[in-house]
């Protein structure tokens, strides 16, 4: 008999959205966004909005960028919280991260899943690390790996 490290998940059946992580990682997801209760909440790769319905409910605001626009409008529906930018992030998060910053929106969480390249990852992780928040981050990576900024 083989373990399958995404059976059962019963606890996360009620989330219809599908989301590319395992049973043990979601767990983990939705338990440190809980502890971090962000009030605003950043996202970078929407996809399927897997990871996007967890944030939203949590979150009072959250904003998603992707690349893909399409994906984005079939979602819009289903989140009244969120903001969807379309385009690529290594343009749209420093214009985001600026206009936050002048806000002083305070940003508790972002998570980093979306251009899965090295120069990608690399430009929106300093993207992000350049932004002076005025309160801690939760910074988490595609790998989800977890990091306090």
């Amino acid at each position: 008999m083989k373990s399958n490290p995404n059976e059962p998940s019963f606890a996360f059946d009620h989330l219809p959205l599908h989301w590319q992580m395992t049973r043990c990682e979601k767990y983990a997801f939705n338990k440190i966004l809980e502890h971090a209760n962000p009030e605003i909440a950043l996202e970078i790769g929407t996809y399927k909005g897997g990871s996007l319905q967890v944030i939203a409910k949590v979150a009072q605001k959250v904003f998603s960028l992707d690349i893909n626009s399409k994906s984005q409008d079939a979602l819009k529906p289903l989140f009244k919280n969120v903001e969807f930018l379309s385009g690529d992030s290594k343009t749209l998060l420093p214009t985001l991260l600026a206009r936050l910053e002048t806000d002083r929106a305070p940003l508790g969480f972002v998570l980093i899943d979306g251009d899965h390249s090295t120069e990608g990852v690399r430009a929106d992780i300093n993207a992000v690390l350049r932004f002076k928040p005025n309160r801690p981050i939760l910074f988490c990576l595609m790998g989800h790996q977890f990091l306090s900024i």
